[in-house]
């Protein structure tokens, strides 16, 4: 795993390779039917059939519990600890703890999941997610306790036969510190590309999204991940635009 940190335009990690080319070839993306309840079209969760029996596999077992594991879960937050800080996060890495916890799907769309939880005991979301050309969501950020996001790929945009698709960052323009993107602009996008992750402060300035597909022969196929808190970490301002029913919106997209 190689893992390069960049501070703009909002802090986030790089990861190429995320885990070594032999454990990456051995982990192939299974082929998901489509839910009719998918957020995204096709994906898997924790606690739905067939998950645990993936993760468990020979292709996959290596690369999940690397990836979920605590040395690398300590190493991502150690990398973004002053930032953590620095965007008021509740979150102290040096006292952060590996804390396992089965987030269901409709959990996923719950906010606040606990009031009272140490907010230092933290636990991952490793989701399976593939989509075709139908994939569209708005830029966001997701729910305030998730310290960490992520898209991990298991695909390539050429291989996919795919334009458009890729991992975006935005700016907001006229940002007010709510979680809102009122303004964006798109600074930085990543092309998806084997055995790459991108891992993002999900702070008050993390918003991202998909930039849209607009060919695609094949599937995006993509891991979401996120080092989440049972609690909301990160403090932030309630606008009046924040208010309306434009900020539910905002907030129904969130992960």
């Amino acid at each position: 795993m190689n893992l390069t940190y960049y501070r703009t335009p909002t802090p986030h990690i790089v990861l190429d390779p995320m885990v070594s080319e032999a454990a990456y070839r051995k982990a192939q993306f299974p082929d998901l039917p489509k839910r009719p309840n998918g957020r995204i079209g096709r994906d898997l969760y924790v606690t739905e059939p067939g998950y645990d029996e993936l993760i468990r596999s020979a292709g996959w077992a290596e690369v999940y519990n690397y990836l979920t594991g605590e040395p690398f879960i300590k190493s991502v937050l150690n990398a973004f600890a002053g930032d953590m800080a620095r965007h008021g996060c509740l979150v102290d890495p040096a006292k952060a703890y590996l804390s396992p916890y089965a987030e269901n799907r409709e959990e996923t769309e719950r906010s606040p999941l606990s009031t009272d939880h140490d907010p230092n005991a933290v636990f991952t979301r490793f989701d399976f997610q593939a989509t075709d050309a139908s994939y569209g969501k708005g830029i966001h950020v997701d729910w305030p306790r998730r310290i960490v996001g992520g898209v991990l790929f298991f695909c390539s945009a050429a291989d996919e036969g795919m334009v458009g698709g890729s991992f975006a960052l935005f700016e907001d323009e006229s940002f007010q510190n709510d979680r809102v993107c009122h303004q964006p602009k798109l600074v930085k996008e990543f092309i998806p590309r084997h055995n790459c992750g991108v891992l993002f402060l999900n702070c008050n300035t993390g918003f991202h999204g998909p930039t849209k597909i607009r060919q695609i022969t094949g599937m995006r196929k993509w891991i979401y991940f996120s080092i989440s808190s049972r609690r909301d970490i990160w403090p932030f301002q309630v606008t009046p635009v924040a208010k309306t029913g434009h900020f539910e919106t905002k907030w129904n997209q969130a992960s």
